[in-house]
């Protein structure tokens, strides 16, 4: 991991000392700018809390680190299901997790294939599958003795114990969960605790069924659909930069660019409290199995600080972002791009209209050269179309550097530069204006190029 936090949260080390965790009743938790965070600055440095690679993709990454080592894996000695790294990763899974899964396939993956013939259930399966290994990480003895202690008092409590106490603590909507959308729930719980039987993981493994579940059971049955609910909401995909492999492949949508494809899937617990912002003020990469999150924007003292769960305002009208978000994520989107109805790349404007106070930390806005109307001074209105013509033959040197570069040294640079440039950006000019889009574009693909997870060629 290149990024590394200058100073940790003193309650949590994964986050910048930077940012609060701050708790409303009709929000939940959330992240808060303490302070002027500026373009580039390092927000969060988590490794998950648990890992699993997707099914088509077992043979690419170590089970237990997530490196891609393609053809250099080191099997399993009991199985052949998964593969490892290293003797290291090798063992720390086996002392783990994978004593509970090795030679146990999935059994819940053939009911899926039966109840739902001909539909698509790989992103199901992948849940299932993250959400035993979630559970079987810890043995029976740490939840017996964390029992009194696994859920807090209230959500506003600050829980930072370990990561599984955090996320155990992740919201699961388990009161507006219906029987119906619950259904695939309970059947892989009793698939996985049917498992857990077999493998040993109570005691003497249990081959045949029992007519009645020991007090154990059912403590860890009820544990198994809680994580298995969390998840919905809380996993993030793991994901590597693909711009390598694809440079002649066009955008699915003009003028949309963000090539990168899923690996896998994770938990962490910490960054699974920022909220979705339709144009989130951070952007993450991958490094092995640990996510970075960067600031995308300038974020101002106060801000929210917010990454995006998938509907982006750049490529998305608000209508279905908003329908999308609701039947996902269980809320409805009150982020600033939705309440100001943000035009998307298709609509933006192409010319600059609102030009910013350049005095520190004011926020005044222009259309003409004048006073500013916060502090007074005068916006020179000329001077900042000057810079940003400038600015537009930089970004465009910098995009055809990014084309024809993939040596990791020289992305630096270019990253470094990107940087500076899309920060400059944004302090003369303001939204409506379709390269603040694209900027920030630049910015996501020099960040990726430079750091982080680089998909391997096939």
């Amino acid at each position: 991991v290149h990024h590394k936090l200058e100073r940790s949260h003193p309650d949590n080390p994964f986050i910048s000392a930077e940012v609060g965790i701050e708790f409303a009743p009709t929000r939940g938790r959330f992240a808060v700018a303490k302070k002027d965070i500026p373009t580039g600055s390092v927000i969060l440095v988590e490794p998950a809390v648990v890992n699993i690679a997707k099914e088509d993709q077992l043979e690419s990454f170590c089970d237990f680190c997530f490196k891609n080592v393609d053809l250099r894996l080191i099997p399993c000695k009991h199985c052949s299901y998964v593969a490892f790294c290293s003797k290291e990763c090798s063992e720390a899974s086996s002392g783990s997790y994978h004593k509970y899964e090795c030679g146990n396939k999935d059994m819940f993956s053939k009911i899926l294939d039966d109840l739902y013939k001909g539909r698509k259930t790989e992103s199901t399966k992948d849940l299932v599958r993250l959400g035993y290994r979630a559970l079987v990480q810890k043995p029976l003895l740490w939840y017996k003795e964390n029992k009194e202690n696994l859920f807090a008092k209230s959500a506003a409590e600050s829980y930072n114990k370990t990561p599984q106490h955090n996320m155990l603590n992740l919201v699961s909507h388990h009161e507006q969960m219906k029987l119906e959308t619950s259904l695939w729930i309970l059947i892989s719980s009793a698939c996985h605790l049917r498992t857990l039987q077999i493998s040993g993981y109570f005691g003497a493994a249990k081959l045949k069924p029992s007519t009645f579940l020991t007090d154990d059971e059912l403590f860890v049955a009820g544990l198994c659909f809680h994580v298995m609910e969390l998840l919905q909401f809380n996993m993030h995909g793991i994901t590597e930069a693909t711009d390598h492999i694809e440079s002649e492949k066009k955008s699915a949508i003009k003028d949309y660019e963000n090539k990168t494809r899923l690996g896998g899937n994770a938990l962490y617990p910490t960054f699974a409290l920022f909220n979705h912002s339709c144009d989130n003020n951070t952007h993450k990469y991958f490094a092995g199995r640990t996510v970075v999150v960067i600031a995308s924007k300038n974020i101002c003292k106060g801000d929210e600080v917010t990454e995006g769960y998938f509907p982006s305002a750049q490529c998305i009208p608000r209508p279905q972002r908003r329908t999308w978000l609701a039947e996902h994520y269980r809320f409805d989107c009150k982020c600033t791009a939705c309440m100001l109805n943000q035009p998307d790349l298709q609509e933006i404007s192409k010319q600059y209209h609102n030009f910013c106070c350049l005095k520190e930390n004011c926020n005044g806005i222009v259309q003409e050269t004048s006073k500013c109307p916060v502090c007074g001074d005068t916006i020179d209105v000329d001077k900042s179309k000057m810079e940003i013509e400038k600015i537009k033959e930089t970004l465009e040197l910098l995009r055809k550097k990014m084309l024809s570069n993939v040596d990791r040294e020289l992305s630096l640079d270019n990253y470094d530069k990107t940087t500076e440039t899309w920060t400059r950006l944004q302090k003369l000019v303001r939204h409506p204006y379709k390269l603040l889009y694209t900027a920030e574009q630049m910015f996501w693909k020099a960040l990726r190029l430079s750091h982080g997870n680089l998909a391997a060629w096939n």
